[in-house]
């Protein structure tokens, strides 16, 4: 916070993204963003910018079109709403690791160059690996299932590759992918149970950074205790049970009618 006669030095020729070192002192404030102050005593510049910034990155919303933010990403990147997604991309890669590692699961690695596809298909990269013939990983399937008869319990974090033609924002063709394989299960509510801890362990590690950074981008996040279960035996008496009247009326309609 700036306060004439406090702040030895003017604030008012400081341009957008010039870089400066600041001393002042801490106060406790609940309407500060973070809960704290910082009055200013002194402001040293370190660096001035050379030209006008060609975008308003400090503004909420840029209103600037993906072609100019692609252009400028080195610029565009500092706004808050574009950096948040980076921020809730690291909170659920941490929360995966640290939950799993919990579980007794075994980080690895896998080569994401190979000699053909694992899960079959022809939607692969292919390539040329020293004159001869290779395709970019479509999945971690191959090595996981090897190394669960190592470690039992294994998990990877890398990027996938799938060559898919597409024109919707619900395919991609590279993305990080979560992947988990177990060796011993019961039946699939052990799967379960792994994939709905992981996210009530991501939403409670990343606590107010999730929602903050979830509500900067644009997006929702929805407070939960716990992942209600259906069983298919109750969702099928459920069915029966609303079917009942239709079906009643159905044989009076039709009692009626061979009347």
């Amino acid at each position: 916070m700036f306060e004439k006669g406090v702040t030895k030095d003017e604030l008012s020729q400081l341009k957008e993204e010039t870089f400066v070192e600041v001393t002042g002192f801490v106060e406790p404030e609940e309407r500060a963003p973070h809960g704290v102050e910082l009055r200013l005593t002194g402001v040293r510049i370190l660096s001035w910018p050379e030209a006008p910034v060609p975008i308003a990155v400090s503004k909420w919303k840029m209103g600037a079109s993906l072609e100019a933010r692609l252009d400028m990403r080195p610029l565009t990147l500092r706004n808050v709403r574009e950096r948040a997604r980076f921020k809730i991309e690291e909170g659920i890669a941490r929360a995966f690791r640290e939950f799993l590692q919990g579980e007794g699961f075994t980080e690895i690695h896998t080569p994401k160059i190979g000699a053909r596809g694992a899960e079959g298909g022809a939607n692969v990269f292919k390539l040329d690996y020293f004159h001869r013939p290779a395709v970019l990983a479509q999945s971690p399937q191959f090595y996981k299932q090897m190394m669960v008869g190592v470690f039992d319990r294994v998990m990877e974090i890398g990027p996938v590759f799938r060559a898919e033609k597409h024109n919707t924002k619900r395919h991609l063709n590279e993305y990080t992918g979560l992947d988990f394989e177990l060796g011993y299960i019961d039946d699939f509510t052990d799967i379960m149970a792994m994939e709905t801890g992981f996210f009530s362990i991501w939403y409670h590690c990343s606590g107010r950074n999730t929602v903050r950074n979830l509500d900067y981008s644009g997006q929702s996040c929805r407070r939960w205790m716990r992942f209600p279960v259906l069983h298919l035996r109750r969702r099928k008496s459920w069915r029966l049970k609303s079917m009942v009247p239709s079906l009643k009326t159905r044989m009076i309609w039709n009692r009626r009618r061979s009347i």
